[in-house]
């Protein structure tokens, strides 16, 4: 655990003795080695900083030294045994389940991995093939709190060379968004890409919309940053993203999975309008559930289910739209 704090520091440390998660080291920045942060018995790093210089020295430095995911932005620990105190307790319990499967006990000889791939049922292209072709399906990850973990699990459960292509819309800091592409890109199949003016998507790639500006998508397909704030609370807009999808690719459909608010709501009735598919995180598995519950109680989600079910049904759904087109699976 890394934090710039003492008091931090001590809480979170404190917490996770309490819950009985082995703590192997509880690091200020400047006791930040390469060797300290190469420690491959690490499982979990927890991040939380308030110095900008310290935040940035860690954004650089991390992803590159370690294969442990990154667990960042609990925000600063309450006053113990007050409601908001509660609230963060649980918060940061809830966050360690999604990374932590198993009970503490058991962390100690539970071997690194990453998530199980599904099955591509047809015949896959070569890899290299399959990132020079122009995507014509697209779809959005909508996400805000509890995103990046979902849409990690999401990604490294899908096959290497599933005919699609993704925008994600993550709520977040900007100063978080190099730290999110490192996260979500480590084990997946997927290139992790940022937005680009004038930059086309390609099958087996992910786009992460802009925190800074809005973007938009041209008649060609590409990317084209607008120079302006996304419209609305949220950068980037899920709403604003979901809109500019489905006005590009006739064929795309959009996942919303954890965070707060209400971000995604009105297109997804536009979605459901014209057909296309609006899909949920389930309610049990999501740290936050409002942004997939609003849509759930709207009655605009055709399906819901768990990260890897969410993956498991686009894969089934790309698998009978590719027959029908008329390729066959191989023998």
């Amino acid at each position: 655990m890394i934090a710039d704090t003492s008091l931090q520091r001590h809480a979170i440390r404190t917490l996770l003795l309490e819950a009985g998660y082995p703590v192997i080291a509880t690091l200020a920045t400047d006791g930040c080695t390469t060797w300290a942060l190469e420690d491959r018995r690490v499982s979990l790093w927890i991040v939380d900083l308030e110095d900008a210089n310290n935040r940035e020295f860690l954004l650089e430095s991390l992803p590159d030294l370690s294969q442990a995911p990154v667990l960042y932005g609990l925000g600063k620990a309450p006053a113990r045994n007050t409601p908001d105190y509660s609230r963060w307790q649980r918060r940061l319990l809830t966050n360690l389940k999604t990374f932590i499967s198993v009970t503490p006990k058991e962390i100690a000889n539970q071997p690194k991995g990453q998530g199980k791939v599904l099955p591509w049922p047809l015949k896959p292209a070569s890899r290299q093939r399959m990132r020079h072709i122009l995507a014509d399906e697209a779809w959005v990850l909508g996400a805000s709190l509890g995103g990046p973990e979902a849409v990690k699990v999401f990604l490294d459960c899908l096959p290497e060379d599933l005919p699609v292509a993704f925008i994600y819309a993550q709520h977040i800091d900007r100063a978080f968004s190099q730290v999110l592409a490192a996260t979500i890109a480590r084990h997946s199949p997927f290139d992790v890409v940022t937005a680009g003016d004038g930059q086309p998507l390609h099958q087996g790639e992910v786009l992460l919309a802009s925190v800074e500006q809005a973007m938009d998508i041209d008649d060609n397909q590409r990317v084209r940053l607008l120079g302006r704030a996304w419209s609305g609370p949220y950068s980037p807009s899920i709403d604003e993203v979901m809109a500019l999808t489905r006005l590009a690719w006739p064929v795309s459909g959009a996942i919303i999975f954890s965070g707060m608010g209400e971000d995604g709501l009105v297109e997804a009735g536009h979605y459901r309008q014209q057909g296309l598919p609006v899909w949920t995180q389930s309610l049990d598995s999501a740290v936050s559930d409002v942004m997939p519950g609003a849509i759930q109680s709207a009655g605009f989600s055709d399906f819901s289910g768990t990260p890897e079910q969410l993956a498991q049904q686009l894969v089934n759904r790309i698998a009978r739209q590719t027959a029908v087109k008329g390729e066959k699976c191989p023998a």
